[in-house]
């Protein structure tokens, strides 16, 4: 992930959380792209069949080393 082009980061105690929120509620087209951004970056990487596969791959390592 990386802060400001598919998600959001906030300090650790949540200080800036309503700075934050505020300017992303007060910059839509802001917020759409990091969204959109956000989406299309978990669809290329997190498909059911890609996490199957691994599974699959895994199994059959171990499997294998025994």
């Amino acid at each position: 992930f990386k802060n400001g082009y598919n998600c959001v980061e906030f300090k650790h105690d949540l200080s800036d959380f309503n700075e934050k929120l505020s300017y992303y509620l007060n910059n839509d087209n802001e917020r759409h792209t990091i969204i959109n951004n956000a989406l299309e970056f978990f669809h290329s990487k997190y498909q059911w069949k890609d996490r199957a596969n691994e599974l699959v791959t895994v199994m059959q390592e171990v499997i294998d080393g025994q």
